[in-house]
């Protein structure tokens, strides 16, 4: 709290203060306002934070920007998987925009690159990219055993590349879980028995 109010600290030991030209960025999915309310965050640490604030929409509510992150992850992802996945069909933006996304940015990023493992021609496909609708049980536990299945398919595809196929497989169920936590790393983490820091470690951030 010193140090984000006056830039300064002191050394244990030390004889003099010391200045610091830090700035802060601070991110969170929370509302914070609430959270002070409720006392699950510290006012005076919200109060020295909250200098520039920047609201970031959820993907559902700034669909225009879908086109423009499947084409930064298709490039990402065609150079690390050697494809040359192009072309979206009419279809499958239809598809994408009338989906609400929420795993956000995240989920459309491990749905392209589910694409990009998984498809077989140049053209991205609606069946290319499987995702939750409606029309079908799309509980925690059933997304997991969809993203289940899936790393099961993977393997399986994979299966003469070894360290890369059992690498992809473990990532795609360490993805299954998360995205059964709804985006949740702890929860995640939970459902596989593992640490956080191991889960974010097997989808590679």
């Amino acid at each position: 709290l010193q140090v984000l109010q006056d830039g300064e600290f002191s050394r244990l030991g030390g004889e003099s203060d010391v200045r610091v030209d830090t700035r802060i960025i601070a991110a969170t999915n929370r509302n914070l306002e609430e959270a002070v309310k409720d006392g699950s965050f510290r006012e005076d640490l919200y109060y020295r934070l909250n200098v520039v604030t920047v609201n970031l929409p959820p993907l559902r509510d700034r669909i225009d920007a879908v086109p423009l992150l499947v084409d930064h992850f298709l490039t990402k992802y065609n150079e690390q998987y050697k494809k040359d996945l192009g072309e979206l069909t009419d279809s499958t933006v239809k598809v994408m925009h009338e989906y609400h996304w929420p795993g956000n940015v995240r989920e459309l990023e491990n749905t392209i690159q589910r694409a990009c493992v998984l498809a077989t021609g140049n053209v991205l496909l609606p069946q290319d990219i499987p995702l939750g609708d409606g029309g079908r049980d799309d509980s925690p536990e059933e997304r997991q055993k969809r993203g289940l299945r899936r790393a099961a398919e993977r393997f399986i595809a994979l299966a003469t590349e070894d360290k890369s196929a059992f690498e992809i497989a473990e990532r795609e169920i360490a993805l299954a879980a998360l995205d059964a936590a709804e985006g949740d790393e702890a929860a995640g983490a939970k459902r596989l028995g593992i640490t956080k820091a191991a889960l974010k470690k097997k989808i590679g951030e």
